[in-house]
């Protein structure tokens, strides 16, 4: 089953204990906490402690995500923690026989370069490429916002964020997710949530 062209996809209201794939739908930067070695249903896995959009949670790594991961940040677990993680939904992702979809890494805006990482699924060689990615459009992302709101609710006589380049925009995106942004988020929310008509 693939993700719908348009509309709201059913599967985004089931939210889980641990970060799920229909919540990295629309794409989500998760940042790491930190990671430990542990069993999930009798398996042992590595499992990431993240945190978007002000929810922290469990992130269970299946061996291609660890693999993206160590790539990234290094072989050793304790080296992934403190960085950031672009991850979005693929419908194609597998348990067992059947397509449920899952979480798939994107790369990271700590990223200078693109890798290519070759991973085992099945018994095939699969290629994934990991790419630098806009710290900023990750940070809105997983706010549930829009670069256009962030714009509309700043001050006037303060660069618009969608202006903003190199090292302040990614000190921007750091910023959102610190309290002295929830006015300026909650602004930007009340632009971009529906109204009602009034009876």
């Amino acid at each position: 089953m693939s993700a719908p062209t348009n509309g709201t996809d059913w599967r985004k209201a089931y939210k889980g204990k641990s970060w799920t794939g229909p919540e990295c739908m629309d794409g989500r930067l998760l940042h790491v906490i930190r990671v430990r070695q542990g069993v999930f249903e009798g398996k042992s896995t590595n499992i990431a402690e993240a945190e978007s959009g002000g929810e922290r949670k469990d992130w269970l790594l299946c061996k291609t995500n660890a693999a993206c991961m160590a790539a990234m940040f290094g072989d050793a677990i304790e080296g992934w923690a403190g960085n950031d993680v672009a991850v979005y939904f693929d419908p194609t992702v597998r348990f067992g026989a059947e397509a449920v979809g899952g979480i798939r890494i994107q790369g990271s805006p700590q990223l200078t370069r693109t890798l290519e990482v070759r991973v085992y699924q099945q018994k095939k060689k699969v290629t994934y490429t990991l790419r630098p990615t806009d710290a900023l459009i990750a940070t809105l992302s997983g706010l549930g916002l829009t670069l256009a709101a962030l714009d509309a609710v700043t001050p006037e006589g303060t660069p618009p964020p969608s202006a903003s380049t190199g090292p302040r925009r990614a000190k921007l995106a750091e910023w959102l997710t610190t309290p002295s942004a929830a006015d300026r988020i909650a602004a930007a929310r009340a632009l971009t949530s529906p109204t009602q008509d009034s009876p």
